[in-house]
């Protein structure tokens, strides 16, 4: 597979999950965890006006322990690139985000609009050599839609993707790591609901 190329929707992709990102508060939320962002790569935007990205991994061209590998060096990236700040309730986990497992999901899941003004599609983009099977899961819209429209259009897309998540599949810490209790110990629901 190529960069640019169209993911097929019915192949899984996997979410990480990173704590305390994507766990405000110890729970997991929707809008945490599929934190779709703005996005003008012309890659994303395709033919479209609007695109909003998210960062997954493609299954098929991954194991299991390798997306594990991979989302330990992500939490480590993003450790290094923007340091939590040194607060007492962060305290228990070392000062740092760390990698809990991920959520798979189908992109065939967010169906598009019966109007044809948005469509959702996941795009290889390598990011070599660390992140190989690296893809963006891209909300497309219509450059014709108003803000009000494009926020709620990807509020719906986000709920089928919610909807459709299965997992988690966890990674467990070495008992002799630090923080490993606390960190094992966090709670990750089962999807669906």
């Amino acid at each position: 597979m190529n960069l640019g190329e169209i993911v097929p929707d019915d192949e899984p992709v996997a979410r990480a999950v990173i704590y305390p990102t994507h766990l405000p508060a110890k729970q997991l939320s929707d809008e945490s965890l599929l934190d779709f962002r703005g996005d003008n790569d012309p890659i994303a935007l395709g033919e479209w006006g609007f695109a909003y990205s998210l960062s997954v991994t493609c299954l098929s061209l991954h194991a299991s322990d390798e997306v594990h590998r991979g989302g330990l060096l992500l939490a480590d990236n993003q450790n290094e690139a923007r340091p939590l700040p040194m607060k007492e309730e962060s305290a228990a986990y070392g000062h740092q985000r760390s990698y809990l497992g991920y959520y798979e999901f189908k992109t065939a899941c967010a169906t598009p609009s019966p109007d044809g003004k948005d469509q959702t599609v996941t795009i290889f983009w390598p990011d070599e050599p660390h992140f190989p099977a690296h893809a963006n899961c891209c909300i497309r819209i219509s450059a014709d839609t108003v803000k009000r429209d494009r926020v709620n259009r990807r509020i719906r897309v986000i709920g089928l993707i919610w909807r459709a998540l299965r997992g988690p599949t966890r990674y467990l810490y070495d008992v002799g790591q630090p923080f490993a209790d606390v960190l094992n110990e966090l709670p990750l629901e089962p999807m669906p609901k």
